[in-house]
């Protein structure tokens, strides 16, 4: 999708709020709310948030997360933060950036393709306030 400008003109800005309840709003709750997250290891489950555009949307360019965190046994941790674009079902949906005809004989779809030694780049979504 090629534009002339960048930013493009017609960019709106938007922030989102975390929710309690794990959804993603335009609005900030009215109460103020948290999420606990355990990561004691590599399998642990990501803190998620939803949000579903009501319309077709394209997200273009940079986005930033703002985020107030606390950590009782530790004063350091590292955070990150992406995007991911879910089916109907609610199924993740991946991209694998290789021609299929390049693929080994028995790989024929995305979920064929193993998750060892993998480089995995995400973005960030402007985020305010929990």
């Amino acid at each position: 999708m090629p534009f002339a400008d960048y930013p493009i003109p017609s960019t709106e800005y938007r922030k989102l709020y975390l929710q309690g309840s794990g959804k993603l709003a335009i609005s900030p709750e009215g109460n103020e709310s948290f999420v606990a997250h355990h990561a004691d290891n590599y399998q642990a489950k990501p803190s998620e948030f939803l949000l579903t555009f009501d319309k077709a949307t394209t997200l273009v360019g940079h986005s930033k997360a703002e985020l107030w965190m606390s950590c009782k046994d530790k004063d350091d941790m590292d955070v990150y933060v992406s995007i991911r674009k879910l089916s109907k079902s609610g199924k993740v949906l991946e991209h694998v950036n290789v021609p299929w005809e390049s693929l080994p004989e028995g790989i024929n779809t995305q979920y064929d393709v193993p998750m060892a030694q993998t480089v995995k780049v995400s973005n960030s979504i402007e985020l305010d306030n929990v």
